[in-house]
């Protein structure tokens, strides 16, 4: 039987407060005494941001980034996507049968309550088109407006398990790859572009290419701890794809490495 065992009270919410700075500034010239005494500021003239200013005064207002989300919103909001994300998982175990691991999303909210940014932070499952229908079906939910910020950031863990009666793929370290990851050096350097190779981190199943002598990726996916340029992601992913692997036999290896 399939499953998604969604971690309850694992969400993580940036907060922030939202801090009101007023500065008001009167000078009062006394005549040819010399001597000044400020005049005071009462509490209305504090309160309206249109009151005269003398002498440079001025009233600022400064909304901090990040705001704070109602948690019980957020998990309320990740709750409710949890059917779809479940059938973007069984249509993945349609093209990968033992597709599995789990996903961390990271969602930025704006103040309109609507993700500015979605991806997956962390991901195991090795299957992007599996994390791309899921992303899609958490950015088009309404999400509680961040308060006291310009945006509100959470996240939250999703694990799939697949049927008992599934074998498992066998499991790859960065050592079973590390040739690959060698030749192919120079491309994946070209792909990020000077960013750090620490910040993205792939999931791969490999299966014998039919010859018995060498392995071709069935599957993929490619996390990033960062807010993730597509492009990079694509670039990244038409590397690791098209590489040439060792075999792994007579069934399939699962991989997951930082690039």
């Amino acid at each position: 039987m399939l499953q998604v065992r969604l971690r309850k009270r694992t969400i993580t919410t940036l907060t922030s407060t939202l801090v009101t700075l007023v500065t008001l500034v009167t000078l009062v010239a006394l005549g040819a005494c010399g001597s000044a005494t400020p005049a005071p500021v009462t509490s209305q003239t504090a309160e309206r941001s249109d009151a005269p200013r003398r002498g440079g005064g001025q009233v600022i207002e400064m909304m901090s980034e990040i705001g704070a989300l109602d948690e019980d919103e957020v998990a309320g909001t990740f709750d409710a996507a949890a059917d779809e994300l479940f059938a973007c998982y069984r249509q993945g175990i349609g093209r990968v049968e033992y597709l599995a691991g789990y996903s961390l999303f990271e969602v930025q909210i704006d103040q309109s309550g609507r993700a500015s940014a979605l991806f997956a932070k962390e991901s195991t499952l090795g299957d992007r088109e599996t994390e791309m229908c899921m992303v899609e079906a958490l950015v088009a939910r309404t999400w509680p407006k961040p308060m006291g910020g310009q945006k509100g950031i959470a996240s939250r863990r999703f694990d799939f398990d697949p049927s008992g009666d599934v074998r498992p793929p066998e499991t790859w370290t960065r050592n079973d790859v590390s040739t690959v990851l060698e030749t192919q050096d120079e491309a994946l350097s070209a792909c990020l572009d000077g960013r750090s190779r620490g910040a993205y981190v792939a999931t791969l199943y490999v299966e014998d290419d039919g010859t018995g002598e060498a392995g071709r990726v069935l599957s993929a996916g490619v996390a990033s701890q960062k807010t993730p340029d597509a492009s990079v992601l694509d670039c990244i992913m038409r590397v690791l794809t098209t590489a040439d692997y060792p075999t792994p036999g007579s069934w399939v290896a699962k991989a997951t490495f930082e690039l």
